[in-house]
Formats: C-alpha cells, sequence, structure tokens
C-alpha cells in the first residue's frame, strides 16, 4: 500500500519613510547668510519593489505543504463557514483532493462535507521533505514530554491554550523513496466544538540537518507575500494561530510546520 492509497484510507475515514535633516545653522553676522535656496535638490526616494513569492499549485489542495494535497491533515483549509452548524464550519473536502485507489477513481465526499468539522478522534498527520529524527521526541512508552515548552511537536487547545498530551510515530510502511508521514496519536479523542494547534519545531532528521519549512507555510510565518491567492486567504487564520502559540510560550520564529 502506498502513501496515496494509505492517505486515501485515512481521508475516508474520518504585510519608505526618508527625512532630511539639515544640520548647517549658522549666527547672524556680517558677510553671513543662510541661503536655503542653495541646497542642491534631493531626488525623491522610490520605495523598494516587494519580493512576490511565487507558489505554484491549485485551488483545492492546500498549499502550506505541497507534499501532498491534503497535508497537513487535518487542516482549516478544508472548513468553510457556515453559521448553520454548531461549530460554524462546514468540511469542504473536493474529490479531486482525495488520492485515487487502484481501484477507484475520488469523487466529492458527501459523506464528509456534511460534517461540521474533523471528527475529534481523527488522524493527525504530516510530512517533511526529509524524515525527522523523533528519539528525543514523546513516545507511547513516555508521553510526558509531549507538554514540555521545549518539546518539538505541539498539541494545543486554542481555546484554552491547554497543551495536550500525544506521542509521535513515524509511518512504518513507509517504503524507500517515499515520502514519510509523521503522526501525532492521542490518548483519547479531543473536545467537540473546538479549535486545536498542531505545531513542528526544531525538528533534524537523522543526519542533524534542520528541516525546511515548506514555502507556503514559511510565507506565512515569516510574513512573506505570495501570488497565491490561496495562501493569501489563510494568512489572517494564520496570524491567529501564531498569536496563539505565542502567548502558550511558542514563538513563530522557528516553526516548521503548523
Amino acid at each position: 500500500m502506498n502513501m496515496n492509497d494509505r492517505l486515501s484510507k485515512i481521508a475516508t475515514i474520518i504585510i519608505v519613510c526618508s527625512m532630511l535633516f539639515s544640520g548647517c545653522t549658522s549666527e547672524s553676522g556680517d558677510g553671513i547668510e543662510n541661503d536655503s535656496d542653495d541646497i542642491n535638490d534631493i531626488p525623491e526616494l522610490e520605495p523598494e519593489p516587494e519580493d512576490i513569492l511565487e507558489i505554484n499549485g491549485n485551488d483545492f489542495c492546500d498549499l502550506t505543504n505541497q507534499i501532498h494535497c491534503m497535508l497537513p491533515f487535518p487542516s482549516g483549509f478544508f472548513l468553510d463557514e457556515d453559521e448553520s452548524q454548531i461549530t460554524d464550519y462546514r468540511l469542504n473536502i473536493t474529490g479531486e483532493a482525495i488520492p485515487d485507489t487502484n481501484s477507484a477513481q475520488s469523487e466529492n465526499m458527501v459523506i464528509l462535507d456534511r460534517l461540521d468539522g474533523f471528527s475529534p478522534s481523527t488522524q493527525i498527520f504530516t510530512a517533511f521533505s526529509s524524515i525527522p529524527n523523533i528519539s528525543e521526541m514523546a513516545d507511547q512508552f513516555n508521553i510526558s514530554p509531549s507538554i514540555e515548552i521545549n518539546h518539538s511537536s505541539i498539541l494545543m487547545n486554542l481555546d484554552t491554550g491547554e497543551f495536550i498530551h500525544h506521542w509521535i510515530e513515524l509511518d512504518a510502511r513507509a517504503k524507500d523513496g517515499e515520502d514519510t508521514l509523521i503522526f501525532v496519536r492521542t490518548l483519547q479523542g479531543l473536545d467537540h466544538d473546538a479549535a486545536y494547534a498542531v505545531a513542528f519545531r526544531n525538528l533534524v532528521d537523522i543526519n542533524g540537518e534542520e528541516i525546511q519549512p515548506e514555502d507556503g507555510f514559511l510565507a506565512l510565518r515569516d510574513n512573506q507575500t505570495t501570488d497565491s491567492i490561496q495562501i493569501e486567504n489563510q494568512r489572517e487564520d494564520y496570524e491567529y494561530l501564531f498569536e496563539k502559540l505565542e502567548q502558550s510560550g511558542v514563538p513563530r520564529s522557528n516553526l516548521q510546520s503548523a
């Protein structure tokens, strides 16, 4: 079973001022004048053009992580505002976003789109450009480190600021050359009608090299303007997320995914 098949299985279950100061003054006296008309004209400074980051992609994938269309999962990108729902949101996952299986082409998941959010028991996962070294992270035998302020993964209730116990696993079924999913496992289902943050920071690979964020997420984290309407439409939500994390002692500067 390849990565697309596994993702399909999981998805279906669930921002110049310039000032000129004159320093030339003199006291009035014989033969001394202060003639401002002699000041040479100074050309007006034009602001530097803003760098726009190009983000390629489509309308139905979450472009904050282009390793796979539905990463990270779950994601606020797949939620539409809907005041008729208890949560004020409704799932909207198009069939194009869901990977096809060997036997069938994916279609719109009407059974999911009627829901007012992701299941509190849904699997939480993402992937990076290289495989993270998780040896110092919480595992199923010791989950205590997962709520420590310096832990590399964060699972936080955005409503309360509470850090949630969890552990980290790599997809044991990933084949050589495949992108490897990293799972956030919880002891029990999360609260209903609640918002959660999932974030990773300070991750390195097995060679000790720092793992680089995906371009879409990096643009949001570092306030880099992009040419992607989709990324720009997510900026307000991400600013809220970053603010909440920083209030809980998690700075945005070293986040690699959220």
